[in-house]
């Protein structure tokens, strides 16, 4: 089954999906994914600079695209990593917050959605098999992966 005919069972044929939406895996290799009226338009990676809190690369292409919708890939803390991040800043929690902000300011409705949703169900397998799977942009493809998944399934579209 190909992604649109899987969109078009699960939502039904009257759904109409957001104009212009951009997903987002937040980090320092920013993965970002573009949909225009569902359809996959662009996939990249922007690098920010955590040293100098520099989110404008990130910033400046999210305003270009100019979305109606953005998700993005959410991150907790869990008990099990809380060594790895003692006395961190935890910069992808402060490049979400940036996204959190230029949404607000924006008035882009935002979507949050942890990692294991869309890993859980977008596999490496689905995006070979519906012809989305980049192989050099990892976090590109993650992008890819949370658009997918709120294309599908979120109940905030």
């Amino acid at each position: 089954m190909t992604f649109n005919e899987l969109l078009i069972h699960t939502r039904g044929e009257d759904w109409i999906p957001p104009i212009r939406l951009v997903a987002l895996d937040p980090g320092e290799t920013c993965g970002l994914a573009f949909f225009n009226c569902g359809e996959l338009v662009s996939v990249e990676q922007v690098e920010l600079s955590f040293k100098k809190h520099d989110w404008d690369p990130l910033i400046d292409r999210i305003c270009e695209l100019m979305p109606d919708v953005l998700v993005y890939e959410d991150y907790k803390i869990y008990p099990g990593k809380l060594g790895s991040h003692s006395l961190s800043g935890v910069p992808t929690l402060k490049v979400i917050g940036a996204i959190e902000f230029l949404c607000s300011h924006n008035k882009y409705k935002s979507i949050s959605m942890m990692a294991s949703t869309a890993k859980g169900f977008v596999s490496n397998d689905k995006l070979k098999e519906w012809k989305f799977y980049k192989k050099s942009i990892e976090h590109g493809r993650d992008a890819v992966r949370v658009g997918l998944h709120a294309l599908l399934f979120s109940k905030e579209l």
